[in-house]
């Protein structure tokens, strides 16, 4: 009996592996701990084992639900912002909409003429040009001359200064053409015979005052220059200088505006003038006598003379203005028909 005691002692533990939890099955809570009776002995055998407590039962925990997924704002288009303020819309609503008069398109065509810098250059040409070549011939014939008056020499640089007064005219219309507002002006303004007249007598006018200046200018600077060495002219001849040289360059400057209105091209129109002022005279020298005569009394060179006390022909200075106003009249009126029954 001690024998059995001993052999039955304690044995060495052994090393357990831990084995992950898992819940009591009802034959695991049956089944009595051998080892655990072994261990206690006799005393512990007789005594009933307790009985295991229960493995805890992991609380069931409800699972959270995921955040339902809120669509992405979608990206709103910036309005474009509004060239025309609010104000000036606004306003522009309560203005009456007044229909556009003669008025408003010589306006409009005095703004164009003096806001465009070939004007002022081309204007300062044609008094560099009289002034400058008369006040040159001036002090030339200074205490040269004994009978004949100083007007003219005041002629060549009249001549001369005709050709700023026709690049003038022309680009009066065909710049116009040239940059497309032509389209922009005729919708602004549609009535076309109205805008064409608007032109014309906005550069008439602009032309007649400063060739008047031009060529009083020249005048009273010659007279100065020359008072007491040539004769003296009459009232008539000065004023016929004067008024009649304004008059001239005002008509054929209108000319020139016909023709950029017909040609509607820049370089063509000038091109077309210069030949008009240049090749009667020149063509009239290898003419014979009665067509050459009857051609070198009409050209502008000889009109130009003419207004200088200089000029050939029964006419005089005022017969021949007569006649380049019947002239560029004439052209106006091509013009006009043009304009009314062509595109732009």
């Amino acid at each position: 009996m001690k024998m059995e005691i001993l052999s039955s002692g304690p044995e060495p533990e052994s090393e357990a592996t831990p084995e992950p939890e898992s819940e009591a099955t009802p034959e695991a809570e049956t089944e009595p701990d051998t080892e655990a009776e072994d261990e206690a002995g006799p005393e512990a055998a007789a005594e009933p084992a307790p009985a295991p407590a229960p493995a805890p039962v992991p609380a069931q925990v409800a699972p959270t639900p995921a955040p339902a997924s809120t669509p992405a704002p979608k990206p709103t288009a910036r309005p474009a912002p509004d060239p025309v303020p609010a104000a000036l819309r606004i306003a522009a609503l309560d203005l009456p909409a007044a229909p556009a008069r003669l008025g408003n398109a010589l306006a409009s065509e005095w703004t164009k003429i003096r806001t465009v810098q070939s004007t002022m250059w081309t204007l300062v040409s044609m008094f560099g040009l009289i002034l400058g070549i008369g006040l040159m011939a001036d002090a030339y014939a200074a205490g040269q001359m004994e009978s004949s008056g100083y007007l003219a020499l005041g002629l060549g640089g009249f001549i001369v200064g005709q050709i700023p007064v026709v690049t003038l005219g022309v680009l009066a219309v065909t710049s116009e053409y040239g940059t497309g507002m032509i389209r922009t002006t005729l919708t602004a303004y549609p009535r076309r015979a109205e805008l064409l007249t608007a032109k014309a007598v906005v550069f008439f006018g602009l032309a007649f005052v400063l060739g008047t200046a031009a060529v009083g200018l020249q005048v009273l600077f010659s007279s100065a220059i020359l008072d007491g060495h040539n004769q003296a002219p009459d009232g008539g001849a000065v004023l016929l200088a004067v008024l009649g040289g304004g008059l001239y360059l005002a008509l054929i400057g209108l000319f020139s505006l016909a023709v950029g209105t017909l040609l509607r091209h820049s370089a063509g129109a000038i091109a077309v003038m210069l030949g008009l002022l240049l090749l009667p005279f020149i063509l009239a020298l290898f003419l014979p006598d009665g067509a050459g005569v009857n051609l070198l009394t009409f050209s502008p060179i000889n009109m130009s003379a003419a207004l200088f006390g200089e000029g050939s022909g029964n006419l005089g200075g005022w017969g021949l203005l007569g006649v380049l106003a019947a002239g560029t009249a004439a052209v106006l009126g091509g013009a006009y028909a043009a304009l009314l029954h062509r595109d732009a």
